[in-house]
């Protein structure tokens, strides 16, 4: 697939995950058992993604890749993630490879911004009280690789009690050349209406977990 100027705006998956398979991606899902690729934009172009949701991960794109296949997520223009959210990891990204000889990956080519995007946030809004959501923005994961983010994180929150990595969270990924400014970004509060609060500072300066990370 490709596209000069896209938008993906107001969808939602609506996966419960109840199959023990969550699919995830409120405006899309790639899975790649037999190799997939997509490219999106070109130079000068614009992809903006905002206000999707997803009731399991990534509110607006899942990417898996299993069985020693690779998976490829090209985004040639400036990209803008905004307002998206997830019920459990991911509130933007939801990046994961399983198994020996599987790769997943996404890779920017333009710049990039991520603003006021939340995981564990069910699809009303409200936070999801004692959630493990991982990475108000983007949530990678094992063998997953993310390259070349130039841009800014403002206003990403991991919601819940148990959330970590207001920005991002990546666990035995790799994610290179990451240039910009984080602002903002907060993890780890049970409602929604604290951040409002005077002096509201719980955790709001973690705004990375890497775990395991390869850079």
């Amino acid at each position: 697939m490709t596209a000069e100027t896209i938008i993906f705006s107001g969808n939602i998956d609506k996966d419960t995950g109840s199959s023990g398979e969550k699919y995830g991606g409120g405006a899309l899902y790639q899975r790649s058992s037999s190799g997939a690729t997509i490219v999106m934009g070109k130079e000068g172009g614009t992809v903006t993604f905002s206000d999707n949701k997803s009731n399991t991960i990534g509110g607006a794109i899942g990417i898996r890749a299993t069985d020693g296949k690779t998976s490829l997520i090209t985004l040639k223009s400036n990209t803008i993630f905004e307002n998206n959210t997830s019920k459990l990891s991911g509130g933007v990204i939801w990046n994961k490879a399983e198994g020996a000889g599987t790769a997943s990956n996404i890779v920017f080519e333009d710049a990039v911004t991520f603003t006021n995007n939340k995981a564990g946030v069910d699809l009303e809004g409200q936070a999801v009280d004692g959630s493990t959501a991982k990475g108000g923005a983007i949530c990678n994961e094992y063998s997953g690789i993310i390259g070349n983010i130039t841009g800014n994180f403002e206003g990403n929150y991991a919601a819940g009690s148990n959330g970590d990595g207001g920005a991002i969270h990546n666990f035995q990924g790799t994610i290179n050349n990451i240039i910009g400014n984080f602002k903002n970004n907060l993890m780890r509060f049970k409602d929604l209406s604290e951040i409002s609060k005077p002096n509201f500072s719980q955790k709001d300066n973690a705004f990375l977990l890497f775990e395991s990370m390869s850079k």
